[in-house]
């Protein structure tokens, strides 16, 4: 979270509280990633190796997104297949995932098992919009 203010800082933890983390993994709980898991932690793998905010990031759920996040979900996880939350965005073409976490220091780089980044994903499906974002996103860490 660099580069942020104190009082944006200080914003972003009162969220951070106000949010029930309980009723957020009761929720993921009922997913089949987690039947036989029980959830204790934001960062939590499930049965094939993605977290809860894999999950939500297909789903295009931006509202848990912001929760998991705010939570301290990490962005950047390795999950199942080796596919980072961002991956799974672009496979399901989930544009309004792939704005948020391009918003929140994701790594566009990650590789997958089958070594490729979400750009390549996004290539292969011939997404353009989503190219151009992260291409933008790529150009601004560079």
């Amino acid at each position: 979270m660099g580069g942020k203010t104190f009082q944006e800082l200080m914003s972003i933890k009162k969220k951070a509280s106000d949010i029930n983390s309980k009723e957020i993994f009761e929720k993921y709980q009922k997913s089949s990633e987690f039947w036989d898991v029980q959830i204790i932690d934001v960062n939590q793998h499930g049965l094939s190796g993605d977290t809860m905010l894999h999950i939500a990031a297909w789903q295009g759920s931006t509202e848990d997104m912001n929760k998991l996040i705010l939570l301290g979900s990490d962005v950047n996880s390795v999950g199942d297949l080796g596919n980072t939350p961002l991956h799974h965005a672009v496979l399901f073409d989930q544009m309004e995932s792939i704005k948020l976490l391009l918003n929140h220091n994701v790594n566009v780089d990650i590789k997958n098992e089958s070594g490729e980044k979400p750009l390549d994903i996004a290539k292969r499906n011939n997404r353009k919009e989503i190219i151009n974002l992260i291409i933008k996103k790529s150009n601004k860490n560079t």
